[in-house]
């Protein structure tokens, strides 16, 4: 039973050392495709690069902010406090409305809606009566 286990143990320490011998050629393809790779991601930039500086339209712009806010901290924190602003004077009219009193065109629209009901009551029992 032992010579099974030991000859499975050197096929198994065979197959390690092969592979072990074959690691350094599969490590030189990798570095040498992870070179064609960088070089490829690197014209991709330089033709997006460029393709931008030809334009000048909103959406070069706007990935132009994108990519310069994606590596500053303080931009996007410049960002983010201008849009909270923005928001919350958007919101101010509508938190006036709901939280404050009642204003003059609330009372008039009241009233005027009190008197448009009463002409629709009266011309709605005057024939009746009749």
């Amino acid at each position: 039973m032992c010579r099974g286990f030991r000859g499975q143990r050197e096929q198994t320490e065979a197959a390690i050392a092969a592979a072990q011998a074959e690691l350094p050629a599969a490590n030189e393809q990798v570095a040498a495709a992870q070179v064609v790779l960088d070089n490829e991601k690197k014209e991709l930039v330089n033709d997006r690069v460029a393709e931008y500086a030809a334009s000048d339209g909103f959406i070069a712009r706007h990935e132009a902010l994108s990519t310069y806010l994606s590596g500053n901290a303080t931009a996007q924190l410049l960002r983010w406090s201008l849009t909270a602003v923005l928001v919350l004077i958007d919101l101010l009219v509508l938190m006036f409305k709901v939280l404050g009193a009642e204003t003059l065109h609330d009372q008039r629209t009241k009233v005027d809606r009190r008197i448009a009901r009463q002409r629709l009551d009266s011309k709605s029992l005057g024939p009746a009566m009749n």
